[in-house]
């Protein structure tokens, strides 16, 4: 049971990794006021 909760804790972690980096990547690519008031928005939030 515990185990079970640790492997989907780290699924969840690994999940917010990836959606930072693509956060991240797009508002690199898109130079838009925009997108940066997006991350900054979602920055806050976590």
């Amino acid at each position: 049971m515990v185990s079970s909760i640790q492997h989907s804790s780290m699924l969840l972690e690994r999940h917010q990794y990836l959606h930072i980096y693509l956060v991240v990547h797009y508002s690199v690519r898109e130079s838009s006021v925009i997108v940066k008031l997006g991350v900054i928005m979602h920055l806050h939030k976590m």
